[in-house]
């Protein structure tokens, strides 16, 4: 499941299992000692503007907005290294990572690489010539990054080099126009534009790479359904391009800048939740995904449900709004929506949030999700909770009127191994294997209350407890 993770990479990074990604592709601060900023602006047509334009016309330039952040270290390798070492733990046997910094920093940061890898695991430098910007006339322009790959393994890794986009001949005439027409595989120098200050693809956050650049990496270096990794992700200029391939997606900032523009740029390929076709009512407008890229938070879906019930009190139109859209789906879509909800509702409370398989990690523990959508006589039911590796159980219940939740470490429903059906509402099904919890939202059971109540009491006890 694709996404993204707001907050320190490191502790996000210790709380993955070892072996689990196949190609991790990092584009960290350079330790340049300066503020990188970035500046949005656009242009109109004024006869005092500040700047001249196609056929001597005057435009004036307006500010839209910009992005920064602080690029000095005082100690860079430090900083770098325990993040480098989880880098290398969470690979997978044949799993690469790309390294991506400048002539500043690199020689540096090979040798600690090659400690960490092993110097038989390193595989290529590549260049990344671009020929752009001001030039120096004190020295030689600098006009090109450096890329280091290395590789788990030292002869066993993911290179298809079949799949690279192919690039034209210097001479082709020197070749035959078949060839000529088919192009060459590059080599470890890659001519590339930087990312067009006017292009589709600028997101207006500094230091974009280009996604011809990470698209050849995603491709040669890893295969369709495998998962892509960056942990210093910026723009999201990876999720984009192992979305684009078939490949899943972790990206990791602390920056909220860079979780804005990354939640913008990839929200489609966030948790879209599809359905089937329904009339077109007002009520169509209202879609399964916010703008942030998540499936509506409970307020939002109570929200919706309360409008449509009220705008139709004489027939059932509202029974298709996104609310009742959920109810038919089968049980992994509704847990899979759950997540979602669960995930918007922790990290807007100023958690770290990650998406892993069944369950989530907030702050480095495993939370189980479970969501309730019937409200029959005021009954909700959380079901098929089965003992596994996780710390909480997050239970989530929508009703038309309100909605209520409960975070329950795991001890209070299971006791060495055994569910615990001494207490009031707790069943066991399945032949012992699954848990189900019983609960009437007007009574809620007194074990049950001092683990939550509303979606304020949930986050409230989130964050002193997770």
């Amino acid at each position: 499941m694709n996404s993204i993770a707001y907050g320190d990479n490191l502790p996000i990074l210790e709380a993955f299992p070892s072996a689990a990604v196949e190609l991790i592709y990092i584009d960290p601060p350079f330790n340049t000692g300066k503020t990188q900023v970035r500046h949005r602006i656009a242009t109109i047509q004024d006869d005092v503007g500040d700047r001249t334009g196609f056929q001597g016309k005057r435009y004036r330039t307006l500010k839209l907005g910009s992005s920064s952040y602080s690029d000095t270290f005082d100690d860079y390798l430090s900083f770098l290294r325990p993040r480098l070492e989880e880098a290398h733990r969470i690979l997978t046997s044949a799993g690469s990572l790309f390294f991506h910094i400048d002539y500043r920093e690199v020689h540096y940061c090979k040798v600690m690489l090659d400690d960490i890898f092993g110097r038989d695991c390193f595989q290529n430098e590549i260049i990344w010539s671009y020929d752009y910007g001001a030039r120096s006339k004190q020295k030689w322009p600098a006009k090109h990054d450096n890329i280091l790959w290395y590789t788990k393994h030292p002869n066993k890794f993911t290179f298809n080099l079949g799949d690279c986009d192919r690039i034209p001949y210097m001479a082709p005439s020197l070749v035959g126009p078949e060839k000529a027409s088919r192009g060459k595989t590059p080599t470890d120098v890659w001519w590339h534009t930087i990312v067009p200050t006017n292009g589709k693809e600028k997101t207006g956050y500094a230091t974009q790479k280009p996604l011809g650049i990470i698209e050849r990496i995603v491709k040669v270096h890893s295969n369709p359904g495998e998962t892509c990794m960056d942990f210093f992700a910026g723009s999201g200029t990876l999720g984009e391009a192992a979305a684009k391939h078939e490949r899943t997606f972790i990206l990791i900032d602390s920056s909220s800048t860079a979780i804005e523009v990354m939640e913008k740029r990839l929200a489609r390929f966030l948790c879209t939740k599809s359905s089937e076709d329904v009339d077109d009512r007002p009520y169509e407008k209202h879609s399964l995904t916010s703008a942030r890229g998540f499936v509506m938070t409970f307020q939002e879906l109570v929200t919706v449900t309360n409008d449509l019930i009220a705008n139709y009190p004489e027939d059932q139109a509202w029974n298709n709004s996104p609310f009742n859209r959920i109810r038919p789906l089968p049980p992994g879509s509704k847990g899979a929506i759950g997540r979602d909800i669960a995930s918007a509702l922790l990290y807007s409370a100023g958690l770290t949030v990650m998406l892993r398989r069944t369950q989530l990690r907030v702050n480095g523990q495993g939370v189980l999700v479970r969501i309730a959508l019937m409200w029959e006589q005021g009954i909700v039911k959380f079901q098929n909770m089965r003992d596994a590796e996780f710390d909480h159980v997050l239970c989530l219940a929508l009703l038309p009127d309100q909605a209520r939740g409960w975070l329950i470490p795991k001890e209070e429903i299971w006791q060495d191994g055994q569910i615990r059906t001494d207490r009031p509402g707790i069943t066991s099904q399945h032949r012992g294997a699954d848990a189900w919890i019983t609960v009437n939202i007007e009574a809620v059971h007194p074990w049950m209350a001092a683990f939550g109540g509303t979606l304020e009491d949930v986050t409230a006890l989130a964050r002193t407890s997770l």
